[in-house]
């Protein structure tokens, strides 16, 4: 036979193996294999340190005599009975019993409340009169309890006693047979139980200084994994019990967290290459300071032959303002930069004569428009005032400077 995986799972070898293989020979005991296999399930149960271990330990070795033809009921029934201790120990005083799985006598009690010390008292399930099997003749239960919340009714139709109930088993043996201290046994599971919140909610602070949002995220992600919170919301949703189960969500919060902190990186690495509108290029063609005592402007033409839409025109002459605006310097070094920029966008590429304007954009970043604090008016209060034309520019047959204007609409003030 070969090695069952459930003593795998817990960590013997086949050093373990030989080690019990000699001490039952030096024992006089008889040392077949399923012998040994025996043994060291037995070595298991008395190493369990909590009763969901515990139950674990019974259900395995039931399973293993099982799969040998031989009867298992009563660590069937021990495991039932470490699953009661370990809710009794949690403070559960009502349990369900789950059995739709089971045979028809089983299933017929499926969902009915039974007391939690009554349950122990009786233990009903695994009944002695069930049917089901699984690889041998003898009887395998599927029945089990689930807990509830207290107020939960005790139903009324009741499965009966089992006959022989067996002593309940105990986690009074320590590894290797010796005796430990159960207050002691109590306080370091206690302790183990909140290491998960506290682990989560230090990982929470340590997300602050990146992101307050993952940190809030995650000091409110630990809170339900504190014992008494996890154990009512065990009681809500019973799929939810088991260690392994608990910390695998517990811990899952943590990319959570991390994906909020980098979900916005990522966004504003992507948003660049999707909202990117490339503008045509244009070309100064002329600068005037029209400065006056009380505010400094600075008025400047412009020829971009490929801006052809309204649109367009507006937006290059915008562009030219804001960036002639920042590069543009006064001689006067106590204002050096102009608090207002004039851009008119030229229809044909000469420095002087009469304007044939496509396109105006005023530029004020202080936000007090052309005329700064001298009239107060919110008319004259603007940071920007552009407008635009689609007029297209026939050498053949030019439009007049009267045409030019009255074709510029307003694109922008505010």
């Amino acid at each position: 036979m070969s090695f069952p995986k459930e003593l795998q799972k817990a960590g013997k070898t086949q050093k373990d193996f030989e080690e019990k293989r000699k001490a039952f020979e030096n024992a006089g005991k008889a040392s077949e294999e399923n012998d040994i296999f025996l043994g060291l399930y037995e070595d298991l149960i008395d190493e369990c340190k909590d009763y969901q271990e515990l139950e674990e330990g019974y259900s395995n070795m039931a399973r293993f005599l099982d799969q040998l033809g031989k009867e298992s009921f009563e660590f069937q029934q021990k495991a039932r009975q470490a699953r009661l201790l370990g809710f009794e120990k949690e403070g559960v005083r009502k349990v369900r019993i789950i059995s739709a799985e089971c045979c028809d006598s089983c299933s017929e009690y499926d969902g009915r409340v039974i007391e939690l010390k009554k349950a122990m008292l009786n233990l009903p399930m695994p009944s002695s009169l069930c049917g089901a099997t699984m690889h041998s003749e003898f009887c395998w239960s599927k029945a089990n309890y689930q807990r509830v919340e207290d107020s939960a009714s005790v139903s009324k139709n009741l499965p009966p006693a089992t006959e022989f109930i067996p002593d309940p088993p105990s986690l009074e043996k320590g590894p290797k047979g010796k005796q430990s201290d159960a207050e002691t046994s109590g306080t370091s599971r206690g302790f183990r139980d909140y290491l998960l919140p506290l682990f989560l909610f230090i990982c929470g602070i340590a997300f602050l200084p990146f992101s307050w949002i993952s940190c809030v995220f995650l000091v409110l992600w630990s809170l339900p994994f504190v014992p008494p919170l996890w154990n009512r919301l065990i009681l809500k949703i019973p799929d939810l019990s088991g260690v392994w189960i608990r910390y695998s969500t517990g811990l899952l919060g943590i990319p959570l967290a991390l994906l909020i902190l980098l979900l916005p990186m990522l966004l504003d690495q992507r948003s660049p290459q999707n909202t990117r509108v490339v503008l045509p290029d244009y070309e100064v063609i002329a600068l005037q300071d029209q400065s006056n005592p009380g505010r400094s402007s600075l008025l400047v033409r412009i020829y971009a032959p490929d801006a052809r839409s309204a649109r367009e025109r507006a937006r290059v002459a915008m562009q030219a303002a804001k960036q002639i605006q920042q590069t543009e310097l006064r001689e006067d070094p106590k204002q050096p930069e102009y608090q207002h920029v004039s851009v008119v966008l030229e229809a044909l590429q000469k420095k002087s004569g009469v304007s044939l304007p496509l396109a105006k954009a005023e530029y004020a970043p202080d936000g007090l428009g052309s005329t700064g604090a001298i009239k107060n008016a919110k008319q004259n209060q603007w940071t920007w005032n552009v407008s635009s034309s689609s007029i297209a520019y026939d050498p053949s047959n030019p439009p007049t400077y009267r045409e030019f204007e009255k074709s510029l609409e307003p694109f922008q003030k505010r």
